[in-house]
């Protein structure tokens, strides 16, 4: 790039690039990160596919999966390297807030604050409502048995 091609210091479009560009790779090392962590995926077989237009085998006949356990067996995918996703949405956030003029950032904390406030409300209100079912006696009208 020749220093006429250069973006200037206050260029916010090449700003913005930057950050999309920062973003995208960061979106990519979380998703490594997610691969390394989850462990090779099994590859599907090569000649002995099964016709999908065919009904399943019964439970227990040969070549069904009755009684084995999952390729991946029982236990849960370890969970993705500590701080790395919280760290990487951190980042995110605040470059998407860098990008907003000061103004409208504040609005923007503003709205969102907002938000939070309604959604308490809502979840306050609920459990009112539920306390209230509780609460309410239930008439219970005895049937003699002869």
């Amino acid at each position: 790039m020749s220093p006429a091609e250069a973006p200037q210091p206050d260029d916010g479009l090449a700003r913005l690039r930057e950050r999309i560009e920062a973003t995208r790779r960061a979106a990519e090392r979380v998703a490594g990160d997610l691969d390394a962590a989850l462990g090779p995926r099994p590859e599907a077989s090569g000649g002995d596919e099964a016709d999908p237009s065919a009904p399943p085998p019964p439970a227990g006949a040969p070549g069904s999966a009755a009684g084995r356990p999952p390729s991946m067996g029982y236990a849960a995918p370890p969970p993705p390297p500590a701080g790395s996703t919280l760290s990487e949405l951190e980042s995110l956030a605040r470059r998407l807030r860098d990008l907003l003029p000061e103004e409208l950032a504040r609005e923007l904390a503003e709205l969102v604050r907002e938000l939070l406030l309604l959604v308490r409300a809502l979840i306050d209100w609920t459990l009112e409502r539920l306390d209230r079912r509780r609460a309410a006696a239930v008439e219970v009208t005895d049937i003699p048995i002869a």
